[in-house]
């Protein structure tokens, strides 16, 4: 666990901006984008329940950000 730790300190504050989702294949929802993008960033773990009509997104949103935790796993 240090080792992470003693990682993302050595790394640029360009590194961050790369742990932030993009959501750029979802048109609109800009409020719940800076909610996920805040929750993403947060020190404390954070509970988001996503509720709304089929075709509202909601799917779409978990796999960007499923999506972005993979590549940044990887990075790790």
């Amino acid at each position: 666990m240090k080792s992470i730790k003693q990682y993302l300190a050595s790394v640029s504050s360009n590194m961050f901006s790369q742990r932030r989702c993009s959501f750029e294949n979802i048109l609109g929802n800009d409020d719940i984008k800076l909610i996920l993008n805040k929750a993403i960033l947060s020190k404390v773990p954070i509970h988001i329940i996503l509720v709304g009509k089929p075709g509202c997104a909601k799917t779409m949103f978990l796999t960007e950000m499923m999506r972005m935790l993979k590549n940044f796993a990887i990075l790790v």
